[in-house]
């Protein structure tokens, strides 16, 4: 009813201060003990009063039950590899009989396969399941006691093909002959192509090759800590040994940059091959599909400096870090500190031999014996250019056409003559600018 509180009827403790107990003790009661419990009441929630110690009693299940939980060793697994299943199946009624005949249904996702003589209970092999609709197996777990609790365990094959399925593998356990199935319990397993996969590895070394026949000789060690950049900016750091490895790249080229910074002080890199393209700091890598690349880089100053650093190094043991030389840095920055400015100077003018024999003021005063002043001949100032001739073409004449006797008087038409062009072109003056001085007379 609303706005009021009814409390359940037999509260033994009344309602006293807004709190109704439905029993006196707090805890459940135990054995044979008789409960009251209420599953419907009637409560105003502003004004109360608070329901308390209302033990609601839960009847144990007899009947048969089962339930099944799934594991996998790894989940992540490639193609051709194999991988461990563990199916706990425990009872979970609180029977005091037996079961028999528990089996448990396994539903194998697509490309996995069953190894066979991998299928063990508690650590002693069963039988090899029996094949069952859905690219199911079913295994027979036999007996079970009151509140017993089992493993299976068995292997299967990741096979081509997997890797278009989902990769979740499904187990239902049941009583044969019962119709009594536990919960579905799943695992799954994320599988990569391996062998078959398009991506692609690079692997290498870094190393001094003191002969220099672009080989790692017995003597010859590899540069630990050694960064390599790839052109998106991901790298790989060599190890102890000057190793380095990179999977996972598109099948296309790619450019591996050895980072000048991380090298020993005085390293020298030197060209491998073409993939260099004339830069031994670089190497091109041509991936293909599910290619394995290898790149390798090679220092062949060998001098007692690298060398004394790289064996620092290797005595640190792995390195996961890129190491730098702290020297080399400082050589640098005090290199482009102390660099000298470049001097411009002016370009150097050529004078001829003929001329070179005093200090030059102008060309009309080129040096020359004393009260000696070398001068042209008198000209006109200017140059008249010739009249143009100018040809005239009389036009062609066409023949006269023989005329028609019409009964009339013929009229001679006069004959316009041709007109000579007149000459409108005017004479060009052309000044002569005298590179030396007149001569007087």
């Amino acid at each position: 009813q609303q706005d009021v509180l009814r409390p359940p009827l037999g509260c033994s403790s009344g309602s006293k201060a807004g709190v109704c107990a439905v029993q006196a003790q707090e805890t459940p009661p135990t054995g044979d003990q008789a409960t009251t419990y209420y599953s419907q009441m009637y409560l105003d929630t502003s004004k109360g009063p608070d329901v308390v110690n209302n033990h609601i009693a839960v009847d144990a299940c007899e009947s048969p039950q089962v339930f099944v939980d799934k594991k996998v060793d790894r989940n992540v697994a490639e193609i051709g590899e194999s991988v461990r299943y563990t199916v706990t199946i425990k009872r979970a009624d609180s029977g005091l009989g037996a079961v028999n005949a528990v089996v448990a249904n396994d539903y194998l996702p697509a490309g996995f396969t069953y190894i066979a003589g991998t299928a063990q209970v508690g650590g002693r092999n069963i039988p090899d399941p029996v094949a069952i609709a859905g690219n199911g197996l079913r295994f027979q777990i036999g007996l079970m006691q009151a509140h017993a609790q089992v493993k299976l365990t068995y292997r299967v094959r990741i096979n081509v093909g997997s890797s278009q399925g989902t990769g979740i593998n499904r187990v239902v356990a049941c009583i044969d002959g019962q119709n009594i199935c536990s919960n579905e319990a799943e695992v799954k397993v994320k599988v990569g192509g391996g062998v078959f996969t398009d991506s692609a590895c690079v692997i290498g070394k870094i190393y001094s090759d003191c002969n220099q026949n672009q080989m790692q000789d017995e003597e010859e060690i590899g540069i630990p800590g050694v960064r390599l950049y790839l052109e998106d900016g991901s790298y790989a750091v060599t190890d102890v040994e000057g190793k380095y490895s990179r999977c996972g790249l598109k099948p296309v080229t790619h450019v591996l940059v050895a980072d000048p910074s991380t090298l020993p002080r005085g390293s020298q890199l030197i060209t491998s091959s073409n993939r260099n393209a004339g830069d031994a700091n670089s190497l091109f890598l041509d991936l293909r599909k599910g290619d394995m690349h290898r790149a390798d880089f090679i220092e062949g100053s060998c001098s007692p400096n690298v060398k004394t650093e790289i064996n620092r190094r290797r005595e640190r043991g792995e390195i996961r870090q890129a190491q730098k030389d702290e020297a080399v840095v400082e050589l640098k920055l005090a290199t482009a500190l102390l660099l000298p400015k470049a001097v411009v100077e002016p370009p150097v003018e050529i004078v001829p031999e003929a001329i070179v024999a005093a200090p030059v003021k102008s060309l009309t005063s080129i040096a020359q014996p004393e009260r000696s002043i070398a001068c042209v001949p008198k000209r006109s100032n200017v140059l008249p250019m010739p009249a143009p001739i100018l040809q005239i073409v009389p036009k062609s004449v066409k023949p006269k056409q023989p005329a028609l006797d019409d009964g009339k008087p013929e009229v001679k038409r006069k004959s316009a003559k041709p007109k000579a062009r007149a000459n409108t072109v005017e004479p060009l003056l052309m000044p002569m600018l005298p590179a030396l001085p007149e001569c007087a007379s």
